[in-house]
């Protein structure tokens, strides 16, 4: 089976970034369904992951409905969704998208690149992940922030399908401070450019 390497997932990562139509989708982190979830190493990375994400990635969250009797923000560990910019959607099964509305959300946002994060690597991010794929999505598993056994990029295309894309939580970081900086160097370079000299002759 062919594997995912790493300049195509970055080159993928980039493009989405480039065009704004890339999207995290964090699954599951509510205290419901894991309750020792700010002890678990995929829990910190997810919000690490949250955070380097804003303002310039939507972030998106997916709660399984049984966390639902626990409302806002508190649901949640300390990774918080910002409820005011970032939208959360109910899941009723392994998939996010069994709720329609994050599909529709998605192409209204115009976004075609999402990255996952999130619990269960074998079930919700699974599903999701399968169905994104079948949507016409490209997906992006942020392998450190979910808790698979092994998070190699061989690991991924054997559980999710060769063309699942698989990032590191530094190569994400690294690809998304590069972006930024060169989206700020061309915008600079714009308005350092002179305005057009209009010359003018006596009538």
């Amino acid at each position: 089976m062919k594997s995912v390497n790493i300049p195509s997932a970055i080159n993928i990562l980039t493009d989405a970034f480039g065009r704004a139509s890339l999207a995290h989708i964090c699954i599951d982190l509510q205290k419901n369904v894991f309750p020792e979830g700010d002890e678990m190493i995929p829990f910190y990375n997810a919000k690490k992951l949250s955070e380097l994400c804003r303002p310039s990635i939507q972030n998106i969250w997916i709660a399984m409905a049984t966390s639902l009797p626990l409302t806002g923000l508190d649901r949640f560990h300390s990774v918080q969704p910002d409820e005011t910019h970032e939208p959360v959607f109910t899941k009723t099964d392994y998939s996010a998208f069994t709720d329609p509305d994050l599909e529709k959300y998605l192409r209204a946002q115009k976004k075609d690149t999402i990255i996952i994060s999130g619990i269960s690597a074998h079930l919700c991010v699974k599903h999701t992940v399968k169905d994104a794929m079948a949507k016409g999505f490209n997906v992006i598993v942020a392998v450190d922030a979910t808790d698979l056994d092994n998070p190699s990029r061989e690991a991924v295309n054997a559980l999710y399908g060769k063309n699942v894309y698989a990032i590191t939580m530094s190569e994400f970081e690294s690809t998304i401070n590069s972006a930024e900086q060169n989206a700020q160097t061309r915008h600079h370079e714009k308005i350092k450019q002179p305005y057009p000299v209009i010359s003018s002759s006596p009538a």
